[in-house]
């Protein structure tokens, strides 16, 4: 029993003289009372279900917050080494490029390092025929050194001055036929 009903019991029990019609009033107050603290009862309950409700939307919503900002997240950092491997991959691909580039180049040097060296050699050849006189052969050394100078300073450091000197191994060879 809740403390209103006690003070309703207890002023009941009294010994005290009242007629009928004030008993009815007070078992109808009393009847209005105990209404009234059951509704407090059943309003307390409610709005402690209404607040575990909204705590377990707000627990929900803010799960499916995280889940969603973690989904985002997940998405940017696929997006990201996505967008690594496809620097790397450019980068790869520009330093294959570039070493592509590079050999075909070196070989159209070298190639036409061979062809003038080649043309040189064969005027050489067409030459030596007429280097019976030490005079000729003197001025032709002397013409074929300074162009075999030029070549020198147009090869590059290492593989340039491997033909190089190759190049003038076969033209002593042919000076010294």
């Amino acid at each position: 029993m809740s403390d209103n009903e006690n003070i309703w019991m207890s002023f009941l029990k009294k010994p005290t003289i009242y007629d009928k019609k004030q008993e009815i009033v007070f078992y109808k107050v009393f009847h209005i009372l105990k209404i009234i603290e059951k509704d407090r009862v059943f309003m307390n309950e409610y709005n402690r279900m209404n607040q575990i409700q909204v705590y377990r939307a707000a627990i929900k919503i803010q799960k499916e917050n995280v889940y969603k900002e973690q989904t985002l997240q997940n998405q940017l950092e696929e997006k990201q080494k996505q967008e690594l491997k496809l620097r790397q991959q450019f980068e790869i691909q520009r330093n294959e490029n570039e070493k592509q580039l590079e050999s075909k180049i070196q070989a159209i040097y070298s190639e036409a390092d061979r062809t003038s060296i080649l043309q040189c050699f064969e005027t050489f050849i067409n030459h030596k025929i007429f280097l019976h006189k030490l005079q000729i052969h003197v001025s032709i050394i002397k013409r074929y050194a300074t162009h075999l100078k030029m070549l020198k300073s147009y090869m590059k450091l290492t593989i340039r001055s491997k033909i190089f000197q190759n190049a003038k191994e076969v033209f002593f060879r042919y000076l010294n036929r």
